[in-house]
């Protein structure tokens, strides 16, 4: 990651609110992983809530402003379509292990 805090929520006391972080690292090695979307029966979304949440304002962005460009880029996705007759999206995943952080929603 590009942003300073980042590091310093990986070696603080709580970095296990950081289990969308190894989900990924865990996801990318499996051989289960395929890199041909038309073979992927799951698809996993990158989307690190807590720690975008956590990170605040990074490289002229907030947090706001990830979790928008996400859902923009979701939303384009050929992928994130209806397909083998499920609705949008049912095929993704998203780990996230936030729900309130310093007594804040994560949607603020």
């Amino acid at each position: 990651a590009r942003c300073p805090r980042f590091a310093e929520l990986r070696a603080s006391p709580t970095n296990e609110r950081l289990a969308e972080v190894e989900m990924r690292s865990l996801l990318v090695s499996s051989d289960a992983r395929t890199r041909d979307p038309t073979l992927a029966t799951l698809f996993y979304v990158p989307l690190w809530e807590v720690v975008s949440f956590r990170v605040g304002r990074c490289e002229n962005t907030t947090h706001r402003d990830r979790m928008r460009a996400a859902w923009s880029a979701l939303r384009v996705s050929p992928y994130w379509k209806p397909r083998r007759g499920r609705p949008a999206g049912a095929d993704h995943l998203l780990a996230s292990t936030g729900c309130v952080e310093d007594n804040l929603k994560l949607s603020q």
